[in-house]
């Protein structure tokens, strides 16, 4: 008996990866519009004062840069590190980095001090995995 594949599992791979990017643009909403609305504590979240804690009791305390994936981290800290806005605003604007605000539990799932550290992010029943700097997640003593 030879097997066909159906018109309804033809169309799956579609329908499973919309479900994906619905669940990924909720988490985001809700990562966006979760916290202080104010201004971050450091002025600069992207070069936090050494002293500053941003995580106390897995929530965050400042708005700290977090990206999809590592290379997407690695791409935003070169950028920072040569003041390239340009490419600063395309990671953010695509959705590929996002500044998560202060007051959003997370999870430090893999812990890398000299390369970007993978975190999960919390918002309601959901959980999103982003990469971020080590010291913007260690919670100093």
């Amino acid at each position: 008996m030879n097997y066909q594949e159906t018109d309804k599992e033809k169309q799956a791979p579609a329908v499973g990866a919309f479900g994906i990017v619905f669940v990924f643009v909720v988490i985001l909403a809700a990562i966006f519009s979760s916290g202080d609305k104010g201004e971050s504590q450091s002025g600069n979240p992207s070069k936090p004062s050494s002293n500053l804690l941003m995580v106390r009791n897995n929530i965050t305390t400042v708005d700290i840069p977090a990206c999809l994936t590592k290379t997407d981290y690695d791409d935003f800290s070169g950028m920072m590190a040569r003041n390239d806005s340009a490419g600063i605003n395309y990671l953010m604007k695509s959705s590929r980095c996002i500044m998560l605000k202060s007051g959003v539990r997370i999870s430090v799932i893999e812990r890398h001090i000299w390369s970007a550290t993978k975190i999960r992010v919390y918002a309601g029943n959901d959980a999103l995995d982003l990469w971020t700097a080590y010291e913007f997640v260690v919670e100093k003593p």
